[in-house]
């Protein structure tokens, strides 16, 4: 026995007003890709560690309250929460993000236009995935467009009494002679 695999829903940017295809994503992507970060840090040189001082009996003990260590440390949780979060945006956008319905020619003439303008003003931008750069820099218009982007690809949605009605048609009745 095989399940449907629902249908890609419609997102639109609110601010911007483009919408795309999205498909829904385990919110255990983000501690996956966390994961994965904090583990490659583990290797000698990424993490900072406190300085050793001398302990109980003179051993070697770490001193996590030296004020350097602090700064290298927090810093570093900084870092990490960054790295974390591009990871995830761009995970999201590589396996969350459809823009099949969306016309090719489109894109890359909105894509061409925000380059243009940056580089009128001597701004060059960095070589992006088209996918990525068009919804980062075109599709996404304020932080609250990211959000409800995040809200839409990790959260459970609410379908509107259209999608209900779609869905309902497609089942058929058990038993013979019932109600509707």
């Amino acid at each position: 026995m095989s399940r449907q695999v629902p249908p890609l829903m419609d997102h639109t940017f609110q601010d911007t007003g483009w919408t795309v295809k999205i498909r829904k994503l385990s919110p255990f992507m983000k501690d996956d890709i966390e994961a994965a970060l904090r583990s490659a840090d583990r290797k000698p040189g990424h993490m900072p560690h406190p300085p050793m001082v001398a302990g109980v009996e003179g051993k070697p003990e770490p001193n996590e309250s030296d004020p350097d260590y602090i700064n290298d440390y927090n810093r570093y949780r900084f870092d990490l929460r960054g790295r974390v979060n591009e990871a995830l945006l761009r995970a999201a956008i590589r396996r969350g993000i459809d823009l099949d319905g969306t016309d090719p020619a489109t894109v890359d003439a909105e894509i061409k236009r925000f380059r243009d303008e940056m580089a009128a003003d001597g701004l060059e931008l960095p070589d992006e995935d088209t996918k990525y750069f068009f919804v980062t820099r075109i599709c996404i218009g304020s932080d609250e467009d990211t959000r409800e982007m995040y809200d839409a690809l990790f959260k459970r949605s609410t379908p509107s009494r259209e999608e209900i009605e779609d869905q309902k048609a497609m089942f058929r009745r058990d038993v013979p002679g019932q109600a509707d």
